[in-house]
């Protein structure tokens, strides 16, 4: 089943400029690594539950054009413009989670091995599954993730990395801006096991349905009244919650909506 909200992927040419910007702001972000046999590199930022953002940049496009991964793929299709790409749901047992999605109908691909080195040389090891897109929606389906650790011992290792001089920050939702929200939050709703709550509201951005993971929700806004410019399969907007100020920033193609 699905347990957390696992992590935002927000694709940049400079994956260091993205977190020296939030370093800027107060946060604390880490270089990530490589991975070699995806062309890839990352830097990191990580809150509260175990929720993160990465920024990714590609370092040998050669290499991921080659890549079988879903994920990589994305990122190569998304290449020539900088901006949110793609979201984790954190998923405790993929095989299974896997069988019933296919139960629904959904096509899934993987599990998925990934590894890569971290700066002390240790091994970070994870499977990822994704559902096959062959027919476009509104909006991708998320992928889903299960680490190599439990979350207990993920916690008492990056105790250090979720702290953050502006207090205690936590990523708190992802906005999509679609043309009919109703379509694209029952695409979501459909991924969970359970009955789902739906809430609507507006705000600055516009008029949006949510649906709340626990603390965390995904906002889809209607694009006739939103701010956003472009529909957009894409996310459009990361909301971090327990700053020490209101606004809004573009970063790296990317809207962050910090929030107290």
């Amino acid at each position: 089943m699905i347990t957390e909200f696992d992590h935002l992927v927000h694709l940049t040419k400079n994956p260091e400029e993205a977190k020296n910007t939030f370093i800027e702001n107060g946060f604390n972000a880490v270089k990530g690594g490589r991975h070699p046999n995806w062309g890839t590199h990352n830097c990191l930022s990580f809150y509260r539950r175990l929720r993160y953002i990465e920024w990714i940049g590609l370092e040998d496009l050669d290499k991921a054009e080659e890549s079988n991964n879903p994920l990589i793929q994305q990122i190569v299709h998304d290449a020539g413009e900088e901006g949110l790409s793609q979201v984790a749901l954190r998923v405790d047992d993929l095989t299974s989670f896997s069988d019933r999605l296919n139960e629904k109908g959904l096509r899934t691909i993987g599990p998925l091995k990934g590894e890569r080195k971290k700066e002390d040389g240790s091994l970070l090891q994870w499977a990822m599954l994704f559902i096959d897109e062959t027919e476009e929606g509104p909006v991708r389906y998320p992928f889903f993730i299960q680490w190599g650790n439990s979350d207990h011992e993920r916690e008492k290792e990056m105790a250090s990395l979720m702290e953050h001089s502006v207090g205690k920050p936590s990523l708190s939702y992802i906005g999509y801006n679609v043309r009919n929200p109703e379509v694209a939050f029952q695409r979501f709703a459909a991924l969970f096991h359970k009955s789902v709550t739906k809430r609507q509201d507006t705000n600055e951005f516009g008029f949006y349905l949510e649906l709340p993971i626990g603390d965390f929700a995904f906002r889809f806004y209607d694009h006739a009244t939103s701010h956003f410019e472009d529909i957009s399969r894409k996310p459009v907007i990361c909301g971090i919650r327990g700053y020490r100020e209101k606004k809004a920033e573009t970063i790296k193609g990317g809207v962050y909506q910090f929030t107290r």
